[in-house]
This record gives C-alpha cells, sequence and structure tokens, in this order.
C-alpha cells in the first residue's frame, strides 16, 4: 500500500505496525539518562535516500508547516503491558510496540487535507515506560518547534512524522519576511541534500508550494 511505503524503510528492523490502543504509560516527561543501559531497547535501520524536496513530496501523505505543541505518554499499541514478573526479553520484544504522541498544530498545509489551524497526532518511535524505554537513530520533535514536516499515514490509527525530510524552522514568521540576515534559519533534521539550495524559510515554502500547485 503506498501510504505506508515511506514509514517501512524507517520503522526499524522488525518493527511493526498495528492499531494503536493504549496500554501502559509513562510520564511524557520522562528522561532517557534516568533509565539503566540493560533496559534500553536501542533500534537502528536502514533508511532509503530521498534526496531531494520532490522525491520528499511525493512520498509523503501530508506535507506541512506545524508547531508541535504538546509530547504525550508513551504508550504500547495492541494493548501491551509490561506487568511485574516478566522476563526482561519478554519486555524487550514489548518495547518494539512503543509510541509516543505528539500533537502539532497545522501552520500551513502543502498537502493532504489538512487545513491551518487543524490539530493532528503523529507517533514518535521512541520513548520511556515502566523503567524501560526505547532510542532509535531518529531526532525526536521537540515541543514549542516549529517545523516543515512530511508525515506518512500507515493507518487511520497511526501516521509518522517522516523525519528524513524534516527541518526545523526557527525564527518562522507567516509572513515568511526576509530580514537582514538573511530570515528564519532552515535546519535539517537527519540530511542535508534536500535543502542545498534554499537559505530560509521563504524560499523552502516557495519550492515547497510550487511542488504542490504540480
Amino acid at each position: 500500500m503506498r501510504k505506508s511505503q515511506l514509514i517501512l524503510p524507517l520503522v526499524l528492523l522488525i518493527l511493526t505496525l498495528g492499531l494503536s490502543a493504549c496500554g501502559a504509560r509513562a510520564s511524557a516527561d520522562a528522561d532517557i539518562s534516568s533509565i539503566p543501559e540493560d533496559n534500553i531497547l536501542r533500534l537502528g535501520g536502514q533508511i532509503s535516500a530521498y534526496n531531494t524536496l520532490p522525491e520528499i513530496f511525493a512520498s509523503a501523505d501530508y506535507v506541512v508547516v506545524c508547531e508541535v505543541t504538546s509530547r504525550g505518554d508513551s504508550y504500547l499499541i495492541d494493548g501491551g503491558e509490561l506487568t511485574t514478573g516478566m522476563p526482561h526479553d519478554e519486555i524487550m520484544k514489548e518495547l518494539i510496540d512503543l509510541r509516543t504522541p505528539y500533537e502539532i498544530k497545522v501552520l500551513e498545509s502543502f498537502k493532504g487535507d489538512l487545513a491551518p489551524g487543524d490539530s493532528f497526532t503523529v507517533l514518535g518511535l521512541n520513548g520511556v515506560i515502566d523503567s524501560y524505554a526505547v532510542d532509535t537513530v531518529f531526532p525526536d520533535l521537540e515541543v514549542g518547534g516549529v517545523y516543515l514536516l512530511p508525515i506518512c499515514v500507515a493507518s487511520e490509527y497511526e501516521a509518522y512524522p517522516y523525519l528524513q525530510g524534516a527541518a526545523r524552522l526557527d525564527g518562522y514568521d507567516s509572513a515568511h519576511a526576509i530580514s537582514d540576515n538573511g530570515g528564519a534559519a532552515v535546519k535539517t533534521l537527519m540530511y542535508d541534500p534536500p535543502y542545498q539550495e534554499i537559505s530560509n524559510v521563504s524560499e523552502l515554502t516557495d519550492a515547497v508550494a510550487g511542488l504542490s500547485d504540480n
């Protein structure tokens, strides 16, 4: 299914997608640095190379500029739970199904049916739950940050930020005003190639808007 083609290269190694149902939860403010090393599941994986904005745009279900307004409690999909007395290896297997929800507020929309002002939930694969944690190769979204964010929909219950194609827009101005220093900075989250010709937010939004017109 096309909607899952983008996230599957990102969802690491043996990670499988399932319907979202809240199981055990942990504080949204939990810090992985407080977790014993033996209780951290570190996932790495293969990432498909999307080296241009048109490639990223074509592969995503939504492309928006958004503000991350909150980070929710981590949970296990499909009603998974970590229970007292579970063997350690079983707990680590359960952690493959951990998700952390981020609420975003759409500021501009370039692809998909989200509109400015809409709230939407995307799921991260990092998180902390019951003194255990998942750590991945992907950066976290920061609450309060503004991002150009491609989003992949895996099912009606799960949507994931496509972090390889994301960029943080520090100093974002909805009018895209360009100041003497070149305007708001565009900071890539993972890879630079899609943004090599972009020097500020105005140029970025113009480039993405041009793709949405095609």
